[in-house]
């Protein structure tokens, strides 16, 4: 699993995870901050993991997790859409460069649900290296578990 958090003092921020369910399937979870605390400079999310209007977990395919391995490697935007049941959800990954005196590279992950419920998180460009990884190794992992099922059948 990798997480990124991403808090801020306007209480605005976001923390997201990828990780490879037991299922076989790689998600994106996303919460919204709940608190900030100014004295400590911290933020808080735990209190919005259980609440369904300020969290959100989104299954990839393995074409969805391609996409976004293609988009990190070529900085270019990769965008899909999901529909179950009510819900209607747009994930972007876009990049952008940041305004400092470097003009660093980022993406910003961007996941609306029903346009009304915004999850919106800056990755940094070496975030974005680890979550190529670990994408790769998902992958490589549902590959080979596909194989293993793939020869026992044939037996």
């Amino acid at each position: 699993m990798i997480g990124i958090y991403r808090p801020n003092s306007k209480n605005s921020g976001c923390a997201c995870s990828f990780y490879f369910g037991n299922d076989g399937n790689v998600y994106i979870n996303a919460i919204q901050q709940y608190s900030w605390d100014n004295n400590k400079k911290i933020g808080s999310f735990s209190e919005n993991s259980k609440n369904s209007d300020k969290s959100i977990s989104v299954k990839l395919s393995i074409f969805e997790c391609g996409g976004l391995i293609h988009a990190i490697d070529s900085y270019e935007e990769y965008s899909m859409f999901h529909s179950y049941k009510d819900d209607k959800t747009q994930i972007s990954f876009k990049p952008w460069v940041k305004n400092d005196p470097k003009n660093t590279k980022a993406f910003g992950l961007s996941i609306v649900r029903n346009s009304s419920d915004k999850f919106r998180i800056p990755i940094e460009y070496s975030d974005a290296v680890v979550i190529k990884q670990f994408l790769i190794f998902c992958l490589n992992k549902t590959f080979l578990a596909n194989e293993k099922k793939k020869s026992s059948n044939s037996q």
